[in-house]
């Protein structure tokens, strides 16, 4: 036999030659090309294609004068083939047996996402049309594809207007409305017959668990209601809404029902306190989800079958996972195919894999935590903005004879948070920088800035536009009499802040990657320097000419510790015996520049000390908010309602009194407590003490 069929193998590729070299090659062609015709019956005079340059079709133009007219032309648009079809369709021609090839394609016709395409068979004894088609199809003549589209269709919660929309995106031929609704009935028939039999199977299961577990048939289960569209609270008028019942045993649906147009308020609602505790109805609120999954809250099906075609999807989902397509394929007569199976597959063990994670100790935990902060944040957020989503909410109830009308509490700013990855330091640009100011509050102003960059340095004396205190005056040398600056009663050339500054910045601007390096800066020269710049609107120039600070007095803490002090003539004196004029900026720079390049050679530990410009910024802001803010807590320090440290912090985060009264006039106790615990990056905006809290709420209370 198998000899017998190689036999007819070799006597088929010998024809399909023999008739290659008699209808293709070149010269034969022109021979064809030359004969006369003699007889009608010669295949030359045949017309091999029909001409149908006659056909007019009546143009669509839009307002643009586009043409919009349908057409069927094979090439415009894409499709959706099985390769094995077509592959399996183009082997031969049926008439003559010679291979076809899509080239030859000269019509097509679409049937939804099936398709039909007629290719001519270029043999020119023969010229026939074949039929290819380019998909599967299944009791008389339906196409699996459509079929499988209104399956997805159910699953995924579409509708016709939705397929078609993403149809069209794709560049793919829109599917007729008449098509998907038959499609869904035919499909959904055999939904409905597989949520009936899963539903069967678990309810002999559950019994069987039942009387493993308490002796009796008597099962117990849960039963829950759900509409698709949301009451309001006055009005309930969905047009439709379903019923489940799942065992408690199997957590399975064990029977459901549908209603389409028949909804009301129930009138039976005052006797609800006499139905039976049967626990959680966990179970039911999941079902509800997948059908809402499938039958969205914001499209409506209850206008046909199509609704309970898709709550038993639901069921069948339920019950067997989201294999139930896969069930749903073969009941129809369908193959599921490979990808079906694959992700219907992988869809079941994530489930599996999120249900065995969700009921560990842990992840409860984690949802009660979730939870909970969840309800502060929605609670902090009604206290600090107010009720903005009920009647009269935009009346201002703010009386004439108040401070302030504040009606909403400023949010807290996160600190900004350091890199991991630092800038590699030893690769920057190093400024070596100083101030001397008119005293020792961080609003004083400059009256000598000075810095360092290798060789070349910068300094100038700067004419403040207050009195220097005695104490500042006794240290720097420098007094300010009649709008000239003496230094140790000498006059000093002396130019404006902003033209001291801007010349600062003109100095930064000669190198790029710009540290900073001063001693005690963080805490003093810093805060001093960014009011000044601040104040002078060159804030934003400064801040794109550095990368961040380094403060020596830190970095000497920690590479050098047990040390007596670390004041920088001291640390000069111990460490390279340097004694030079202190508190002449000039003189400071070239002694810390000195200081730190013969004494510091760990970069490692400089990395550890740096800050980045946007969290020295972010510790001006606040210091400027607390030096706004704390004036307004003077009547709490009085009274020592809260320490010094605590008024601090409360002025710190933005809050002063007018905004913890609003807040504790919304929500009493309550309202401060969700303002003072508000998480502001790992920490609490102010605190989380109960004894601060309280004390501050009875301190609101009597005002």
């Amino acid at each position: 036999m198998a000899l017998e069929h190689r036999k007819q193998v070799r006597k088929l590729v010998s024809i399909r030659e023999g008739q290659r070299k008699r209808y293709f090659e070149e010269d034969q062609d022109i021979a064809l090309k030359s004969l006369h015709t003699d007889h009608s019956y010669d295949v030359t005079s045949k017309k091999i294609v029909p001409d149908i340059s006659n056909i007019v079709h009546e143009e669509v133009l839009d307002n643009d004068g586009n043409n919009l007219t349908p057409t069927d032309d094979w090439r415009i648009g894409r499709r959706v083939v099985e390769l094995g079809v077509i592959a399996d369709h183009l082997q031969q021609c049926k008439h003559c047996g010679l291979p076809l090839s899509l080239h030859n394609i000269i019509d097509i016709k679409t049937y939804g996402l099936g398709s039909v395409l007629k290719v001519l068979c270029t043999n020119k004894s023969c010229g026939n049309i074949n039929a290819i088609p380019t998909g599967k199809q299944h009791d008389h003549k339906i196409w699996d594809v459509n079929t499988k589209l209104a399956l997805a269709a159910i699953d995924l919660g579409l509708g016709e207007h939705q397929i078609n929309g993403l149809l069209s995106i794709l560049n793919i031929p829109t599917v007729s409305h008449c098509m998907i609704d038959s499609r869904i009935r035919e499909v959904g028939d055999v939904i409905e017959s597989v949520a009936d039999q899963s539903m069967e199977e678990w309810t002999e299961k559950e019994k069987e668990m039942t009387r493993e577990s308490d002796g009796n048939d008597n099962v117990t289960v849960s039963v829950d209601a759900a509409w698709q569209r949301r009451g309001s609270g006055r009005s309930y008028d969905s047009l439709t809404g379903h019923c489940s019942m799942i065992g408690s045993k199997t957590g399975k649906v064990i029977n459901y029902k549908w209603r389409s147009k028949a909804c009301r308020i129930c009138q039976r609602a005052e006797t609800s306190e006499k139905l039976a505790n049967l626990g959680s109805t966990q179970s039911n609120e999941s079902f509800n989800k997948s059908v809402a999954a499938k039958a969205p809250k914001n499209r409506f099906y209850g206008g046909s079958r199509s609704l309970a075609y898709r709550v038993a999807a639901a069921v069948a989902q339920k019950n067997t996972g989201h294999r139930y397509t896969v069930d749903v394929n073969v009941s129809s007569g369908l193959s599921p195919g490979l990808y079906t199976r694959k992700l219907a597959t992988l869809r079941d063990i994530q489930a599996r894999k999120r249900k065995a994670v969700a009921i560990t100790t842990e992840a409860k935990l984690r949802r009660i935590a979730l939870k909970a902060s969840r309800n502060q944040s929605s609670s902090t957020f009604e206290v600090r903005e107010g009720v903005c989503y009920q009647s009269n909410t935009m009346i201002d109830t703010a009386t004439e004879d108040s401070d302030e009308k504040i009606l909403e509490i400023p949010a807290p700013k996160n600190k900004p948070v350091e890199n991991d990855s630092k800038p590699d330091i030893s690769t920057m640009t190093h400024i070596y920088f100083d101030i001397e100011a008119t005293g020792l509050g961080r609003t004083s102003h400059i009256t000598q800035i000075s810095a360092r960059r290798g060789l070349e340095t910068f300094s100038k004396y700067i004419l403040p536009a207050r009195e220097i205190t005695p104490k500042a005056a006794e240290v720097t040398g420098l007094t300010f009499q009649n709008g000239s600056l003496y230094l140790l009663d000498k006059i000093v050339p002396a130019v404006g802040v902003k033209e001291g500054l801007t010349g600062f910045i003109s100095f930064l601007e000669k190198s790029t990657n710009n540290v900073i390096f001063g001693h005690n800066i963080y805490n003093y020269d810093c805060p001093v320097l960014y009011n000044a710049l601040d104040n002078c609107s060159l804030l934003d120039d400064f801040q794109s000419k550095i990368v961040g600070f380094v403060d020596t007095l830190k970095l000497f803490k920690l590479s050098f510790p047990n040390l007596g002090s670390y004041s920088q003539c001291k640390l000069c004196d111990t460490l390279i015996n340097l004694s030079y004029d202190a508190h002449n900026a000039e003189d400071d720079v070239n002694a810390l520049f000195r200081l730190v390049n013969e004494k510091i050679d760990n970069f490692t530990d400089v990395q550890k000390v740096f800050q980045s410009e946007l969290s020295v910024f972010y510790n001006y802001v606040s210091l400027k908010q607390m030096n706004k803010n704390v004036p307004s807590l003077k009547q709490m320090l009085d009274d020592k309602v809260v320490t010094k440290r605590t008024a601090n912090c409360i002025a710190r985060s933005g809050l002063n009194l007018s905004h913890l009264r609003l807040a504790y006039s919304r929500n009493g106790r309550t309202g401060i407590k969700d303002i003072f615990s508000e998480p502001c990056g790992s920490k609490a905006r102010v605190t989380k003490s109960a004894k601060i809290i309280d004390s501050v709420s009875d301190f609101l209370k009597e005002l």
